[in-house]
């Protein structure tokens, strides 16, 4: 993917996403790490910035440390629908990874605060069948499938894996 050196931001960046900071280092971009725990870091990260993404207040420190624009990965659990509008003002390309639960038949349309901003490229994390069974994917396959989302028009969307027969859907 040629881009400019416009930063990474990640939020979700030590813990499920830890993987894709490896990922992104060929660019030479600067690769902003988000955690919201006190747990050990994990992942190559060239700034980790510890906040609860989940606190509007906790925003400010993200966008200082970020500059005027950056490309943002979000892991959606880890935020709100109120401070993922906040980080995407001046997001360049917006990568949200929503967990199965979105993708359930019985509510379409929970999605859709997520996708206020606009542009924003959504990757749905659904589930791998296999012979032995359905299970999720695991941290580098999740991490994969952002660098592809990163690289998708804006918009766009985007499935790891299967979110049907919901029924098969690991427990």
């Amino acid at each position: 993917m040629e881009r400019s050196r416009t930063p990474y931001v990640v939020v979700g960046a030590t813990g499920i996403l830890a993987p894709l900071g490896a990922l992104l280092a060929g660019d030479g971009a600067r690769r902003i790490g988000v955690a919201r725990g006190h747990t050990a870091i994990r992942g190559d990260w060239d700034v980790v910035v510890r906040r609860d993404t989940t606190d509007p207040a906790a925003i400010p420190a993200i966008l200082a440390e970020a500059g005027s624009a950056y490309d943002l990965v979000g892991y959606l659990p880890a935020l709100t629908p109120k401070t993922w509008m906040s980080l995407c003002e001046n997001a360049n390309h917006r990568v949200l990874l929503a967990p199965s639960r979105y993708a359930d038949p019985a509510t379409p349309d929970a999605i859709a605060p997520w996708l206020a901003p606009g542009g924003v490229t959504v990757c749905t994390l659904g589930w791998v069948a296999a012979a032995s069974g359905a299970r999720w994917h695991t941290p580098d396959q999740i991490a994969a499938a952002a660098q592809g989302a990163l690289a998708a028009a804006p918009g766009s969307r985007v499935l790891l894996g299967r979110v049907r027969p919901w029924g098969q859907r690991p427990g």
